[in-house]
């Protein structure tokens, strides 16, 4: 539940053009977040904006 949260929380703030990510993450979340292949995409700075999916909805 908590990461279909930060999911849903990275996903809106792309739409607003705001950008997330989760900085100093713990060894319970990073271990959760590698086994789940998220930790890269919450954990990189700079991704702000609608994804390409979306985009292709908005055309």
């Amino acid at each position: 539940m908590g990461l279909s949260t930060l999911l849903r929380i990275h996903r809106s703030a792309g739409h607003a053009g705001i950008g997330f990510h989760l900085d100093d993450v713990g060894p319970a979340l990073r271990r959760l977040l590698e086994l789940t292949g998220t930790y890269t995409y919450l954990t990189t700075p700079g991704q702000a904006g609608p994804t390409t999916e979306s985009r292709h909805h908005l055309t």
